[in-house]
C-alpha cells in the first residue's frame, strides 16, 4: 500500500525460504527501477520468511502506482514461483539501471563482522553510498559466496545505507579472519565496482 505522507509504498513478501531468496526479491525491485528505502527480513522457524519493504519509484521518487505494483507482483511470482532467472530481468533494464547506479554522494564503504550480537549468526554491518540496485548487488554477492541470510535490517538516509545482515556460512558463524577478508573483498567489489566503471566511462568521454 502507498503512503503519500512520506512518499513511499509499503510492500510485504511472505513465502517459503530458499537459498538466494533475498537476492531474488531485491533483483525484482531493481529490475522494475524501484528503490528500497528500508527493509526488514525475518526467517521463521517453520521455514517461512516475512520481508517488509519501504520503497519508491527510483526515477520519480514517489510511491508506486497501481500499475507498478501489479507489474512488481507479476515479476516476483515469475521469479520466486516459476523459477525465472532474475538476472535476466535486471539485464533487460541495464541501460536505465546503470544511469541510476552511481552513488549520489561520495561515501566511504565500511564493512564490519560482528560475532557477539547473535548466538547463532554473524552480523555483517555495511555502510555505503546509496544507489538503485545496491541491495541486489550485496545480496547476490552473499549468495554467490555461499552465505545464507536469516535476518536483515536495511536503512537509507542522507544518500547512504546502513545494512545489517544476519548470516551463516555452512551452518555456522564466520570467525576465520581469512574467510572474513575474502567476504569483505567480494562485498567491496559488488558495492564499488559499478561506481568505478562509471568513473572510467566518464574519464574516457573527457578524452
Amino acid at each position: 500500500w502507498s503512503n503519500q505522507t512520506i512518499g513511499m509504498s509499503h510492500f510485504v513478501v511472505s513465502t517459503h525460504d530458499k537459498q538466494g531468496l533475498f537476492a531474488q526479491i531485491a533483483g525484482c525491485f531493481a529490475s522494475q527501477l524501484i528503490d528500497i528505502y528500508s527493509a526488514s527480513l525475518y526467517t521463521r522457524e517453520d521455514g517461512w520468511v516475512v520481508d517488509c519493504f519501504l520503497v519508491r519509484d527510483a526515477t520519480q521518487h514517489r510511491p508506486l502506482t497501481e500499475g507498478q505494483i501489479i507489474a512488481l507482483e507479476k515479476t516476483l511470482k515469475s521469479v520466486i514461483l516459476d523459477g525465472k532467472d532474475v538476472q535476466i530481468l535486471v539485464d533487460k533494464t541495464k541501460t536505465k539501471l546503470f544511469a541510476l547506479k552511481k552513488s549520489l554522494a561520495p561515501v566511504q564503504t565500511y564493512i564490519r563482522f560482528d560475532n557477539d550480537s547473535s548466538s547463532k549468526h554473524t552480523v555483517i554491518d555495511i555502510e555505503a553510498g546509496d544507489r538503485t540496485g545496491l541491495l541486489y548487488d550485496i545480496a547476490s554477492a552473499l549468495f554467490i559466496m555461499g552465505l545464507n541470510i536469516y535476518k536483515a535490517r536495511i536503512n537509507t538516509g542522507a544518500y547512504r545505507v546502513r545494512d545489517s545482515f544476519y548470516v551463516q556460512f555452512r551452518d555456522g558463524k564466520i570467525t576465520h579472519r581469512i574467510l572474513q577478508s575474502a567476504i569483505r573483498a567480494g562485498l567491496l567489489e559488488s558495492i564499488d565496482s559499478q561506481n568505478i566503471k562509471q568513473e572510467q566511462k566518464d574519464d574516457e568521454q573527457k578524452l
